[in-house]
């Protein structure tokens, strides 16, 4: 039988994915970027102005468009030689627990995140390297990120209540 959250759900889970998806690419973009920085420093003695910069910000890019699918793909570290310890029952409370601490701390980044973001972008502020980069393109990496996990931490809490009806 289909729910109400059925879609939402779906479409949450698929956007975290390509988020993740996305995230990984980009430290691939990274990985080449700096093979492509060592082979032109070292080998023609020709160092890029721009080649730190660019693997910051795609750095940072990638690591919150990945912290979402990170958790939806179980990947964050757990204590498992004192959870295993417990009932079922009580795994799935801590869980719950753990989930809705993180989701309150993920409110709280992203909120904390966005003003100064926000802020960069209106001052036009930009960094003070070569190439001049707007700040706020760094920046909104991480309240984007934690919109993401906002969003998959409900999905994932949503998921727990509903298979425990079922």
């Amino acid at each position: 039988m289909r729910n109400r959250f059925d879609s939402p759900h779906r479409l949450v889970e698929k956007f975290v994915k390509g988020s993740g998806i996305l995230g990984a690419f980009l430290f691939l973009m990274v990985m080449g970027i700096t093979t492509y920085e060592v082979l032109v420093r070292y080998i023609f003695n020709a160092p890029t102005t721009w080649s730190m910069e660019i693997s910051v910000i795609l750095t940072m890019w990638g690591t919150f468009l990945g912290v979402a699918y990170t958790l939806q793909q179980g990947g964050h570290t757990q204590i498992d030689f004192v959870v295993n310890r417990f009932s079922e029952r009580s795994r799935r409370i801590l869980r719950i627990f753990v989930y809705l601490f993180v989701l309150l701390f993920s409110i709280f980044l992203t909120w904390a995140s966005l003003v100064p973001a926000i802020e960069a972008y209106l001052i036009k502020e930009v960094t003070q390297s070569y190439t001049r980069t707007p700040l706020f393109i760094l920046m909104i990496s991480i309240p984007i990120g934690g919109i993401l996990l906002i969003l998959e931490i409900i999905r994932e809490l949503i998921e727990m209540f509903r298979s425990k009806r079922e």
